[in-house]
């Protein structure tokens, strides 16, 4: 899978060790499906002018599992095999299969069941990470912003090493 990000920073690896570093939030690295998008990501968050924005051209193993939270789980089997293997027993046979809100129900019924309270992204996380799941698409229900023209995915910190960086472009 191609994704992009774009950032103020240069580095030749993604590393969870600068989390909190930057300007995300979370315990994951964010990208967006597009060039375009990340290119006004790295510039909108490089007002100054000391920062240098830039679009890392990234590549994630596409036989990863990464999780669509705007699809119903019905469309994606392996991710459903992985939460019914994985998860408690009483939170498995309550997912939602056919609807596309599956991923607010389980965030709501995981944070109850594991007394966790924090950041949706850091709870997923949690969540997916437990359950062999590399990353999510659509967190928070894409970028919410129209000039990102594209569509968000998270990858968790523990999949860090699988991202590739092909590309960094000075922008």
């Amino acid at each position: 899978m191609r994704i992009y990000h774009g950032s103020c920073a240069l580095f030749d690896s993604f590393d969870p060790e600068f989390f909190g570093t930057g300007e995300g939030t979370g315990l994951a690295f964010w990208f967006i499906d597009n060039f375009d998008g990340a290119d006004y990501h790295a510039h909108m968050i490089s007002r100054l002018p000391v920062h240098t924005p830039r679009v890392y051209t990234c590549e994630f193993p596409d036989h990863l599992p990464v999780a669509d939270l705007d699809a119903p789980l019905s469309s994606q089997p392996k991710i459903l095999e992985r939460l019914r293997d994985t998860l408690p027993v009483g939170l498995a046979f309550e997912l939602p299969t056919e609807d596309r809100n599956w991923g607010n129900h389980l965030l709501t019924r995981w944070a109850k069941f594991s007394g966790k309270v924090g950041e949706n992204s850091d709870l997923i996380d949690l969540l997916f990470s437990r359950c062999g799941i590399m990353g999510a698409h659509n967190l928070q229900g894409g970028c919410g912003n129209t000039r990102y023209k594209g569509r968000c995915t998270v990858i968790f910190a523990g999949a860090a090493p699988h991202i590739r960086i092909l590309k960094t472009e000075e922008v």
